[in-house]
């Protein structure tokens, strides 16, 4: 008798226990306000640049979520949103840049691919160059590419417009004027890794797994490395000013 007064007892306590669990958890949930469709928009490109070609609501799991698709560089991401914490629930690559097909009305996000951005490049500097970086990003309301051109003895930053392919700025710089400014500036004013691990995720948001200090063509860089669910991003930062300089995705 006395031991089955005991198992009752234990099994009231956490009876008790699991109502104040799930009390907590309402909650949570419904103090939350939940993002609308215009902050999760702003959030994505915040976080990841490109282009969102759709947005909207959907079930999964029982649980109301936004599904986004993001048009980069590299190709079609799907994003999986929660509205109440602003978490990425998942992203996945579902189509290689050239696999996307864009409707008429859509036009506008029909940028040319990045083997197309490489061949205008050559055209405009030839083969006489070590490195490329390119990144997809919006001026004054148009989608261009932001590419860096490393040369034997200069950096060219080269604005062009991603879907023409119209090179429409080049700024040019001497590498021995640039490494001569970073002297000057003094390496002691280099953003230390934590500093550069949070301006990182204000880019990408995951979990970070490496960063390194490293020196890319005369040019001090933090190179950060963040995993977003089943993809890892590369996040490279100027070492000095914390300044994006690329994001570079892999499977």
């Amino acid at each position: 008798m006395l031991e089955s007064k005991r198992k009752w007892a234990f099994v009231s306590i956490a009876v008790v226990v699991l109502l104040i669990v799930v009390l907590i958890l309402s909650f949570t949930r419904t103090g939350a306000e939940p993002l609308d469709e215009i902050e999760i928009r702003d959030l994505i490109e915040g976080q990841f640049g490109g282009s969102i070609q759709s947005i909207a609501q959907t079930n999964v799991n029982g649980k109301t979520v936004y599904e986004v698709e993001l048009l980069e560089a590299a190709g079609l991401y799907q994003v999986i949103v929660d509205p109440t914490t602003g978490e990425i629930l998942s992203l996945e690559h579902v189509l290689e840049r050239g696999e996307v097909s864009v409707k008429p009305e859509e036009s506008v996000v029909n940028t040319i691919s990045v083997d197309e951005v490489e061949e205008k490049i050559e055209d405009s500097f030839g083969k006489n160059y070590s490195d490329l970086h390119i990144n997809l990003g919006e001026k004054a309301g148009k989608l261009i590419y932001e590419i860096t051109v490393s040369q034997e003895n200069s950096y060219s930053d080269v604005e062009m417009d991603a879907q023409t392919g119209e090179i429409l700025l080049i700024t040019s710089r001497d590498k021995k004027e640039r490494e001569s400014e970073t002297d000057s500036s003094q390496r002691a004013e280099v953003i230390g890794e934590q500093e550069a691990v949070r301006i990182a995720l204000t880019h990408v948001a995951g979990t970070v797994d490496d960063v390194e200090l490293d020196e890319e063509d005369g040019r001090l860089i933090y190179e950060i490395e963040i995993e977003v669910g089943d993809l890892e991003a590369e996040v490279y930062l100027d070492a000095f000013t914390g300044e994006l300089i690329t994001i570079k995705w892999e499977d």
